[in-house]
C-alpha cells in the first residue's frame, strides 16, 4: 500500500477511534464515578488517536513542496502497518457495535437508562484497553523508526 493509501486508512481509523471517545466520554459524563476500566479504554483510544495523528504527518507529502529526508522510506512503513491497521479498524469498528447496540433499543426511559449503564463487563474492557495497546505500540514503533 502507498503512503497516500494508508494516509487515508489512517483517517477512517482515526474516525472510528473519535466515535468510540465520544461514546466513552458521554457515559463518563452521565455517571458520578468514572470506572477506572473505562477510563483506561479513554486513555488508550486518545494515545492512538495522537499516534496515529503522528504517523499521519509522516505519511503525507509536504504542502510547501520541499522534499524531506527520511533514514525510512514511507513505503516501507506503509507495507509494515497495513494488515495491523486494517486489524485495528476492525476491532474499533465492533467496538462500536457492541456499543452503540445497548443505545437503540427500548422506549425513551430504557434508552437514558442505557446511557447511563456501561455494557460491557470490566473484563471485555480491559480485553479492549490491552489489545488498543498492542496496536499502539506496532504504530509507535513504526513511527520511531521513521524519526531515527
Amino acid at each position: 500500500m502507498d503512503p497516500l493509501s494508508l494516509s487515508c486508512n489512517i483517517v477512517g481509523v482515526l474516525t472510528v477511534a473519535s466515535k468510540l471517545l465520544s461514546l466513552g466520554y458521554s457515559y463518563g459524563n452521565s455517571v458520578k464515578d468514572f470506572p477506572e476500566d473505562i477510563r483506561d479504554l479513554v486513555g488508550e483510544l486518545s494515545s492512538l488517536s495522537g499516534i496515529l495523528h503522528a504517523l499521519k504527518a509522516t505519511m503525507d507529502p509536504p504542502d510547501d513542496g520541499e522534499f524531506v529526508f527520511t533514514k525510512v522510506d514511507p513505503s516501507d512503513v506503509a507495507r509494515a502497518i497495513t494488515i495491523p491497521l486494517e486489524d485495528c479498524e476492525r476491532l474499533l469498528l465492533n467496538m462500536v457495535g457492541d456499543l452503540e447496540k445497548y443505545q437503540k433499543v427500548g422506549s425513551k426511559v430504557q434508552k437514558v437508562v442505557k446511557r447511563l449503564y456501561w455494557p460491557l463487563k470490566e473484563t471485555e474492557t480491559k480485553s479492549w484497553v490491552e489489545r488498543i495497546g498492542r496496536y499502539k505500540s506496532t504504530f509507535s514503533l513504526a513511527l520511531s523508526a521513521d524519526a531515527m
